[in-house]
């Protein structure tokens, strides 16, 4: 009987991790389908909004909105939104500051329910452009950002536009692991898109075709708080996958603030994945369930070889070091277009802490859910 749990262990393992493998791959082939955007044009037709949902973001906003006002595009009508989520802070005093100053600034307050989905919807009803953009008040943006967006939406008229996103670069360890993590997920949701199979996308850098958002009755899924990009993306699907698109242009890429701390990081992914129960894309479930798993086998695996016995430690090395070697093909694959090739050298304390923090937050989502 033991030995038999131990066979059906290695099994397992096997099996998994030759899914995880083919899995990232799959993610690595479409990333390399992807075409690098180059920009050609000066000029465009185009009415933009640029939406800019805020909560007590008075320490970065002015950033965020000086680096918008930097942007060197001429279009039609170029529109930036600052919607106020109910802030406590000083964050509306920053905004009043600019919308006398520049015509292009406008301010609304969320005249919704509170939350950043209602923020949003606010904002598009209150826009005049036929391309919409969303972003997050704590992010910075490249000056030609914009304009290669604009161009890139006018030649291949996507209904939805999803462009990269990374973390400024930091000293600490858990800022290192989150850049690492930022890079792998926005390149596997790239390597999705590019086989046609999207997954996920981050709100912080993507761009829509209004009218075939007003076309959708609920567009990010009003009932749970978070996941306004992924829900959104979803339900872009149903109108057609091939109508969306990722742009692979560094000067696209949009660079946003890590977590200073670990509860603060955990807060944010357990909020992440607290959207995961109201999925139904066959693609999101899949890719994710293959990914705790693979990460959670080699965990159990580990605890109970050192609590237990060792004779578990072949199955569990060996899942490890398969997920590990993919994953540094992987790596090296996306991180040159990211710029962060010297993070490579932190992939195995990487790995060890990924496997732990996906383990915990998707035992505690199953949790929840069974209550």
């Amino acid at each position: 009987m033991y030995m038999e749990f131990i066979s059906w262990f290695w099994l397992l393992c096997i099996v998994i991790g030759v899914v995880y493998s083919i899995l990232i791959i799959w993610f690595i082939n479409g990333w390399k389908l992807i075409p690098v955007f180059k920009k050609e044009q000066e000029v465009y037709n185009t009415k933009v909004s640029v939406l800019v949902p805020f909560y007590n973001e008075s320490l970065v906003l002015e950033k965020c909105i000086k680096s918008l006002l930097l942007q060197k595009i001429s279009t039609s009508k170029f529109e930036i939104i600052l919607i106020d989520d109910y802030s406590e802070d000083d964050s509306v005093s920053v905004v009043k500051q600019y919308i006398d100053k520049y015509e292009e600034v406008r301010f609304i307050s969320n005249y919704r329910d509170k939350g950043k989905k209602n923020a949003l919807l606010c904002g598009v009803n209150e826009s005049v452009g036929d391309m919409v953009v969303t972003t997050d008040a704590d992010c910075l943006y490249s000056k030609s950002w914009l304009a290669n967006l604009v161009e890139y939406y006018e030649k291949y008229n996507p209904n939805m536009l999803i462009g990269p996103v990374a973390l400024n670069k930091g000293v600490s360890l858990l800022h290192k692991f989150q850049e690492f993590e930022f890079i792998t997920l926005v390149a596997s949701g790239a390597g999705a898109v590019g086989i046609n199979h999207p997954i996920m996308c981050n709100g912080a850098n993507i761009a829509f075709n209004k009218e075939v958002f007003n076309e959708i009755d609920d567009p990010f899924n009003i009932n749970y708080e978070s996941g306004d990009d992924v829900f959104l993306l979803h339900n872009m699907k149903k109108k057609g996958v091939d109508k969306i698109h990722f742009i692979k242009s560094k000067e696209v890429i949009v660079t946003t603030i890590a977590k200073a701390n670990i509860k603060d990081f955990f807060k944010q992914r357990f909020r992440w994945i607290s959207k995961a129960p109201g999925y139904n894309d066959a693609d999101t479930k899949f890719s994710a369930f293959v990914i705790f798993l693979v990460s959670f086998l080699w965990v159990v695996g580990l605890i109970t070889t050192i609590f237990y016995n060792n004779i578990f430690l072949q199955p569990t090395l060996f899942l490890f070091l398969l997920k590990t070697v993919i994953d540094i093909f992987f790596y090296k694959e996306v991180s040159s277009f990211f710029d962060k090739k010297q993070l490579l050298k932190y992939i195995f304390i990487f790995q060890i802490l990924y496997g732990i923090y996906v383990s915990i937050t998707g035992v505690v989502l199953f949790i929840k859910g069974r209550r």
